[in-house]
């Protein structure tokens, strides 16, 4: 489930013309490419770095870029403004209240300690035995590395969308950001757990089987309890995930 994957209550027509905004980031596993502006966009980006003679995988890339996608959002701003004759200068944001730190929240908590506790064995998983399949270790490694991240970021950015979403719960214009973060996050959940079993079935890897299992227990409880909190529903093919472990 790698790459832009459609929420059910996105019509496709939203979801191919969008698909950056259902999107885990791992671009190598996805389909859409071709379609995806964000996607090409980056890839210009990069050549255009390559032909300056620079590195598209260092720091100043990344801040260069981070610039110019200010830039750019900022004339939009300004154009959008303009078309609705709105004064920017005259906004009053003095109300305006700072998100809360992660920490804040129990759920962004739990989901850090399990990505604390997949770092443990990633780092288990660097010295095997020599009988062990490489290949298989290194591509479920690999998934779990990519998601373990996401599924932080993903969840912060799930929990203060709801805290702006509930503030305004009686606009007709909801985006359901919450809710398509809080997806994007279980997907990567559902993605580790199918990691961590692939694993488990691998006989070299047994001294880790029993933290392997228990990691795969709690990735599919954490995913549960997203979707009860966001009022995902539970689709056929994350039901029957949920029971690999039980």
């Amino acid at each position: 489930m790698s790459g832009a994957v459609r929420p059910p209550w996105i019509n496709k027509e939203d979801f191919y013309h969008l698909p950056f905004n259902y999107c885990d980031r791992w671009c190598e596993r996805c389909d859409l490419t071709e379609i995806c502006r964000v996607f090409q966009d980056e890839q210009k980006s990069r050549k255009k770095f390559i032909k300056q003679g620079k590195d598209p995988d260092s720091w100043e890339y990344v801040f260069e870029t981070v610039r110019d996608n200010l830039e750019k959002t900022m004339k939009l701003i300004e154009k959008g403004a303009k078309r609705w004759r709105i004064d920017l200068s005259k906004i009053d944001d003095s109300d305006y209240q700072p998100q809360p730190r992660p920490q804040k929240f129990p759920l962004y908590n739990l989901v850090e300690k399990f990505s604390k506790s997949l770092e443990k064995l990633l780092k288990n998983l660097e010295m095997v035995p020599i009988e062990t399949d490489g290949r298989l270790v290194l591509e479920n490694r690999e998934v779990i590395s990519h998601y373990r991240f996401l599924i932080l970021a993903k969840t912060y950015r799930a929990l203060t969308s709801k805290l702006e979403e509930d503030k305004d719960k009686d606009k007709d214009d909801q985006t359901f950001d919450s809710k398509t973060s809080a997806f994007i996050v279980v997907n990567g959940l559902m993605s580790i757990s199918e990691a961590l079993a692939n694993l488990t079935k691998h006989r070299p890897l047994q001294p880790l089987k029993s933290r392997m299992v228990r990691l795969g227990k709690t990735s599919l409880d954490l995913a549960k309890v997203i979707n009860s909190q966001f009022n995902l529903g539970e689709d056929e093919e994350n039901g029957r995930l949920f029971k690999w472990f039980e």
